[in-house]
């Protein structure tokens, strides 16, 4: 049993491509994203074709579910917790041809195993704290992944991802995967990340006015991760 679930509610996403999408995590992970982090054993990701009798089901650490319509009005996606099992709702990636977009749950994935508990926080230089929230800076930045399953390949597109020289944790070659930042607290466009000053007084840093517009979307769901992070 998978540590981080896929599911697909009524079909929304043909269970093949929910499938590459997984295996296409699941590799990031282990290759990419752990390496870096050095956080411990990556999470695995796999598919499910239901949430029957999941929560009885030892492992699984967290399950997003593809639907064509959330929830939460309005939202892209949001987050609640249910018998010690974190649920996450998004709505239908895209695929074109042979290539998927496997970004949302590439950053579920992602955030959550940097921060299941979406509480911690980095100090910066001049005393404010920063999330610990690895997509956000670079949230529309991706690149491809290529799975093969059986005879068939397909190209499932990740998100890209900052590492702990970022956060000034470290004093690594690279602030973020792909190589685009050049020092920490930055962003690419699209990017943001929220801080809380010495007074405790929370803001938030907007790369550009797209990466206000995301902000204000999340902040509108109050199950989003943003949104936790401020209650």
């Amino acid at each position: 049993m998978p540590e981080f679930a896929l599911v697909a509610e009524d079909g929304c996403v043909p269970l093949d491509v929910l499938t590459y999408i997984a295996a296409a995590v699941d590799l990031q992970m282990r290759r990419d994203v752990s390496p870096l982090l050095d956080t411990g054993e990556p999470w695995t990701v796999g598919a499910l074709t239901s949430l029957e009798g999941l929560r009885d089901a030892p492992g699984v650490r967290k399950v997003l579910t593809f639907r064509r319509k959330l929830g939460v009005a309005g939202a892209l996606g949001f987050h609640t917790e249910t018998a010690g099992i974190d649920y996450a709702e998004c709505l239908p990636p895209k695929f074109v041809g042979q290539t998927i977009d496997g970004t949302t749950a590439s950053h579920e994935v992602i955030e959550t195993f940097g921060d299941p508990g979406c509480d911690q926080a980095w100090p910066m230089p001049n005393g404010s704290k920063v999330d610990f929230e690895l997509s956000d800076p670079v949230e529309a930045d991706s690149y491809p992944i290529t799975v093969k399953i059986g005879s068939e390949s397909r190209v499932v597109m990740v998100s890209n991802f900052v590492t702990p020289a970022w956060f000034g944790l470290d004093d690594g070659p690279r602030f973020d995967f792909l190589g685009l930042l050049k020092a920490p607290f930055t962003m690419t466009p699209g990017g943001y990340y929220r801080i809380v000053d010495i007074s405790g007084a929370e803001d938030y840093v907007y790369a550009d006015a797209d990466s206000r517009a995301r902000v204000a979307a999340k902040l509108a769901n109050p199950t989003s991760r943003l949104s936790r992070r401020n209650g």
